[in-house]
């Protein structure tokens, strides 16, 4: 698995560095080892936290439950977002029932208990937006919200997206409010992109043709689906 090959190397690239040595970290061989074609069809952030909970939670839970600890938790943490940010503007009743309302929507809460991207793309969605409306008001949310949108863009292709309607939100309703967010975007987010996907500081050009693949349909996976007892490719 992708999440298993990612925390692999990290474990590897800690030990080398602990010891004052940067194979792991810094080979262009090393990192292709572990992040293969096969595994980098989407960016790897969602799959490094999977792996993560993976690695220290495969013995005590299981493999299965281990790997889909990951969203659940993201999607865990959106919600704490969506309550925070909605208690703070409209009262605790209202902040309950939207954090409830999205806990207890069916497709939400299943996505979440999947090894899938659909729930991480999303919790980061909601936790880049609450980093955003805090950022209106702080520099430290705003490099927050920056680090986010870079990470968010290291999940999916729809991370890419999340900047276009905050930032037209931000500056018609609050205007130089959202500069610090701007600036922190402009600077922070290229660099957090940059840090967190290996594969892009040997082939930094990988990124743009990722996002020509991406926005230009170039291929589908084919995809079957169960319904009433029937399989439909």
């Amino acid at each position: 698995l992708p999440a298993i090959s990612y925390v692999k190397w990290i474990g590897l690239a800690f030990e080398d560095v602990v010891h004052g040595e940067w194979e792991h970290l810094t080979s262009k061989n090393f990192i292709k080892e572990y992040f293969r074609p096969e595994y980098t069809f989407h960016p790897p952030f969602a799959r490094i936290l999977t792996g993560i909970t993976w690695a220290i939670f495969h013995d005590s839970l299981g493999e299965i439950k281990a790997l889909r600890l990951a969203p659940a938790i993201l999607f865990s943490l959106s919600v704490l977002a969506l309550y925070l940010l909605v208690s703070e503007y409209y009262g605790l009743v209202p902040g309950l029932l939207a954090s409830l309302g999205l806990l207890l929507c069916p497709a939400p809460f299943g996505h979440a208990h999947l090894i899938a991207l659909d729930s991480p793309i999303a919790s980061m969605w909601l936790i880049t937006a609450f980093c955003f409306v805090k950022g209106l008001y702080s520099r430290r949310w705003a490099i927050l919200f920056a680090v986010s949108v870079g990470l968010s863009m290291n999940t999916k292709i729809h991370g890419f997206a999340i900047p276009f309607p905050l930032f037209l939100w931000g500056f018609c309703f609050f205007g130089k409010k959202t500069s610090a967010n701007l600036w922190s975007f402009l600077i922070l987010t290229p660099l957090t992109v940059f840090l967190t996907y290996p594969k892009y500081w040997y082939s930094p050009e990988s990124l743009i043709y990722f996002l020509d693949y991406m926005t230009s349909k170039q291929g589908y996976e084919q995809v079957s689906t169960h319904f009433l007892g029937k399989v439909h490719p």
